[in-house]
């Protein structure tokens, strides 16, 4: 066992040691910056303003997305509903004037969808033309005013570049192909059936193409028209016809 005498020796050079060793340690400290309290930094407190205020303004913009989204979709299905009942003389229906091309293209592609769902096809494969527009308005251009041949039945085709309605039993339309125009007088009583004549029209936009079964003749003006029996809608189109009147006022679209 150690005596005490060498216990008291022992602690005094530990003492020593440690003492020497601090003062080292404190003179390295020393040697470095000096320290600092740590304060509130104003750069975290900038940031955390910079964040909620992005964050409500991204909140601010997915309202206004979901708003524009509801009204989108209300104005679409009213449009549709319209659509399946009445039209303007522009050919579409009253609320479809005021939609822009990407709805009035959903408008359309619903439409064609929901022909299918009924059994109906919109793209027949086949329609027989028995005459050219340009050889019917050669051929018939001589008919007096009022004369209408009953005795008489063509098959004519074309694009539709105007819908005029003259009440709900006499539609116009303006059949353009192969650089000519002819007119079609569509009056309920010439047609086949009163429903079918109801349907037909109501399904019929500016620039779809559709085949015409009728006979020759002239309006009580002098406009030589085909008096249809039947008319078939050979290709819808989907998307909204410049207006006649206006032309295409996008210059980007124009352009192209």
């Amino acid at each position: 066992m150690l005596t005490q005498a060498a216990v008291r020796l022992v602690r005094g050079s530990l003492r020593k040691t440690s003492w020497a060793e601090w003062g080292h340690r404190e003179l390295r400290l020393g040697q470095l910056a000096p320290f600092t309290a740590p304060h509130k930094d104003k750069s975290f407190s900038d940031q955390r303003s910079e964040l909620k205020r992005r964050l409500k303004a991204e909140k601010k913009v997915a309202e206004k997305e979901a708003k524009q989204k509801e009204l989108s979709e209300k104005q679409l299905s009213q449009a549709t509903a319209a659509a399946t009942n009445h039209t303007t003389g522009n050919g579409v229906g009253p609320e479809e004037e005021s939609l822009d091309p990407n709805q009035y293209y959903k408008i359309r592609s619903q439409a064609v969808h929901q022909l299918k769902v009924n059994g109906e096809d919109p793209y027949p494969h086949k329609f027989h033309v028995d005459i050219s527009l340009t050889d019917f308005i050669q051929k018939y251009s001589h008919l007096q005013p009022g004369d209408h041949l009953t005795d008489i039945t063509l098959k004519v085709a074309g694009r539709i570049h105007a819908k005029r309605a003259s009440g709900g039993k006499l539609i116009f339309y303006d059949l353009r192909g192969e650089g000519v125009k002819l007119q079609v007088m569509a009056n309920s009583r010439n047609y086949k059936s009163e429903e079918e004549f109801i349907h037909i029209n109501n399904k019929l936009r500016r620039g779809d193409i559709i085949g015409v079964q009728g006979n020759p003749g002239k309006t009580k003006k002098g406009e030589l028209s085909i008096i249809p029996y039947e008319i078939t809608l050979l290709s819808p189109c989907l998307h909204m016809l410049p207006h006649l009147h206006f032309g295409l006022k996008d210059k980007e679209t124009r352009y192209r």
